[in-house]
């Protein structure tokens, strides 16, 4: 019998989607995140759902074999892409190989799972999105398509990626070298509430309807500030469109299973990792526009060392020798902070400007310094 305590899931559904008996059923919970119930008078206790678990279950890591840094060539996947372009470069290939891309979007400030062989919905699934991902009946399609020859690359969080090959496994699917997954460096994640109060938040403040909200969009470089698009079709960034960023950066808002994660280590459960390349100073000497973004790429099975050729065409590639994975998602799951009870006991009853005063630092002497910084990545890097 599966265990329902809430940092023992990741929300993947496989106890869900995998039940013989349809015994379990997943719920938001009061904080936007999905978890399972199980009705007691139907379960059989077969222990499917603890078997089919990435987080309960025992998972299979690889050592990382070989890590370089990548940057796409192709100029307009590299403005697109939060990082190097590295997730552009390795779905073009499926896609030409008439394959599928499995891969989260962001649609009315939510996310989920689609299945695409088109280059333009695949555009959709680059860049960041810190917001948890509903993968909904997304493991079953990728099963049906490697049951029909079709290449298939498959990109999630590191959980999300065990899953899928729990539920292949249960499925006894056999997918040789038509899957090839990628996971990335993973700090954890949020759920859509806390982006959709933050929209309404933005809405009454500026008194015009949203319809889109980035995460780090490159419009004056790497790392970039959050961006808004109204309806009126004009873009906003600065510190107010920014600042519930630190709900995440602070620990504050997490899933509870990502405080408490087992993949944020070194070794992978991908074929491949991916990631923004933060500390390339200490390995890179080579002449990359750095301003533009930096994948480092982890390459971590001998499936995944065949996708370096596609790499090394389709962008500018460095090796990293002695990378010493000092990223903190690679050595430990983050830390809840010490207000974690105290923040979402606020976000549920009161005003979320009230929340929003109290739990991100918006001082006038942050303010300024945030929107100075803002102001000169725009006059000295410009648009890419």
């Amino acid at each position: 019998m599966i265990d329902l305590s809430k940092e023992n899931c990741c929300g993947c559904r496989n106890c869900e989607n995998l039940c013989p008996v349809e015994a379990i059923k997943m719920h938001k919970d009061e904080k936007g995140f999905l978890y399972p119930e199980l009705d007691y008078t139907k379960c059989i206790n077969c222990n499917i759902c603890n078997n089919v678990c990435p987080i309960q279950a025992p998972i299979t890591l690889n050592n990382v074999k070989k890590v370089i840094a990548f940057q796409n060539n192709n100029n307009s996947d590299l403005k697109e892409s939060t990082s190097g372009g590295a997730f552009s470069a390795l779905s073009d290939i499926i896609i030409e190989e008439n394959g599928s891309v499995f891969g989260t979007i962001m649609d009315a400030f939510r996310a989920y799972f689609i299945e695409t062989d088109e280059i333009k919905i695949r555009n959709k699934m680059r860049g960041s999105k810190y917001i948890q991902s509903d993968t909904n009946q997304i493991f079953y399609q990728v099963f049906l398509c490697l049951g029909k020859g079709k290449k298939v690359l498959f990109i999630g969080t590191p959980c999300q990626v065990s899953a899928l090959y729990k539920y292949l496994k249960y499925k006894h699917c056999n997918y040789a070298d038509l899957l090839i997954t990628i996971d990335f460096i993973c700090h954890g994640v949020q759920s859509d509430l806390i982006i959709k109060e933050h929209v309404k938040y933005l809405e009454k403040r500026y008194k015009k309807k949203i319809i889109d909200y980035k995460f780090r969009p490159k419009t004056y470089g790497w790392n970039s500030s959050e961006e808004i698009r109204f309806k009126d079709g004009s873009l906003k960034s600065g510190f107010w469109i920014s600042c519930c960023q630190d709900f995440f950066y602070k620990n504050i808002s997490l899933r509870d299973s990502c405080y408490k994660c087992k993949y944020t280590c070194k070794t992978r459960c991908s074929d491949i990792t991916i990631g923004d390349f933060w500390d390339h100073n200490n390995y890179i000497d080579k002449d990359l526009k750095l301003s533009k973004g930096l994948s480092i790429v982890m390459i971590n099975t001998d499936l995944g060392k065949k996708y370096l050729n596609i790499l090394e065409q389709k962008g500018v590639t460095v090796n990293i020798n002695n990378y010493n994975y000092n990223q903190e998602a690679l050595n430990r799951p983050a830390i809840q902070n010490k207000d974690y009870a105290d923040f979402w006991k606020d976000f549920l009853l009161k005003e979320y400007n009230t929340v929003l005063n109290k739990y991100s630092d918006l001082s006038l002497k942050r303010r300024i310094k945030f929107n100075v910084k803002l102001y000169l990545k725009r006059i000295t890097r410009g648009k890419i």
